[in-house]
């Protein structure tokens, strides 16, 4: 027989419904979650006993693996496409890219409860390279696309911090070498 022991505080339930307090559990990922793969049941007072067993069923496999969450702040997909061009030019190597990175959502939270969503950055370079010169002109995010590079829970504010990324970037880069 299985036992729950956990440091439940009877005041989060105050004031709700018998019901909701039968059916009521918290839970607790230990952290790092990739490495610790551990999940706190933390049952009320009058928690049911069947609903720890459900929740047991649905959370941990009989291993007690339960990382098939997406690790916070970590996407699974990525991808990166480029397309250069080369050519001579006046007595200088030209040099063209333009590339574009993709990223899909990124969970805020172990749990898996909120994400930033998914980006698309493009960036580009125009280069001539001579015996001495090395002349650059670039851009980042050149399309000027708002997206969220982050995002951080703030538990005890039961928040987000989100950090926004960088806005089109445009730049030129000399350099001679001696």
């Amino acid at each position: 027989d299985e036992q729950y022991v956990g440091h439940s505080d009877s005041s989060i339930q105050e004031g709700l419904s018998e019901s909701f307090r039968q059916h009521f559990c918290g839970t607790h990922f230990f952290n790092p979650p990739r490495y610790m793969k551990l999940l706190e049941l933390i049952p009320g007072p009058d928690t049911k006993q069947e609903v720890l067993d459900t929740m047991d069923d649905i959370t941990c496999p009989s291993d007690g693996d339960v990382s098939g969450n997406v690790l916070a702040r970590t996407s699974k997909e990525q991808a990166l496409v480029g397309l250069t061009y080369r050519t001579a030019f006046n007595g200088w190597d030209m040099n063209a890219r333009v590339d574009a990175n993709y990223r899909g959502k990124m969970y805020a939270t172990p749990l898996n409860l909120a994400h930033n969503g998914s980006r698309t950055l493009a960036n580009l370079s125009v280069s001539l390279r001579d015996e001495n010169w090395d002349l650059s002109l670039w851009g980042k995010n050149i399309f000027d696309e708002e997206y969220v590079a982050n995002t951080f829970v703030l538990p005890s504010f039961s928040g987000y911090i989100v950090g926004l990324g960088a806005k089109a970037t445009w730049g030129v880069s000399a350099r001679y070498n001696f």
